[in-house]
């Protein structure tokens, strides 16, 4: 319970800088509209037509473009890039359903207080069908994700190991990138 609640506060309070992260890619409207209608009317032929009001609206639908744009990227940047490397070279992709299962002594959750909190941000209690984040930056989304992925390996001791070995850490330490697998 106190890993999700730290979990909820932290993905909580995160919630602007991961959605500006996703929309880095993208352009602002002010700039797509500007590409775009030079690219139409090239010079400043543009320019005087918006002065004339002859492009009015233009930037309202390509907002409109933009927004289903960038949920589309953030799609696609979820399902294909973002990823967990858990211990022994297990790779999670945070858009695909785990397929690890709850522990025996999490598979029947008990105490009220946890039972309250994943009604608030698990929709597939005991489960983890649906468990894959279609779309990280939604809040919601993420948290389901988070709380089956918690749950899933919460007792799991490979997770206590040390993430590098020595070998490893003295390359970090002295500033270069260790060969092989990290």
């Amino acid at each position: 319970m106190g890993n999700l609640e730290i979990g909820f506060h932290e993905q909580t309070r995160l919630q602007p800088e991961i959605n500006e992260a996703l929309e880095a890619p993208l352009l602002s409207v002010a700039v797509f509209a500007r590409n775009f209608l030079h690219a139409l009317y090239p010079g400043h032929k543009w320019l005087l037509l918006r002065a004339a009001g002859r492009l009015a609206g233009v930037n309202k639908l390509l907002a409109v473009y933009l927004a289903a744009a960038q949920r589309e990227a953030q799609f696609i940047i979820t399902e294909t890039m973002m990823m967990i490397e858990m211990p022994n070279f297990n790779r999670i992709r945070l858009g695909d359903d785990l397929v690890a299962r709850f522990p025996p002594i999490l598979r029947k959750v008990t105490l009220p207080d946890l039972q309250a909190l994943l009604a608030q941000i698990d929709p597939t209690p005991d489960s983890t069908i649906h468990s894959g984040a279609q779309l990280w930056g939604d809040l919601p989304d993420r948290l389901h994700f988070i709380a089956d992925l918690f749950r899933c390996y919460q007792v799991d001791t490979r997770l206590l190991e040390p993430p590098f070995t020595d070998d490893q850490v003295v390359e970090l330490k002295s500033g270069r990138l260790p060969p092989g697998r990290l």
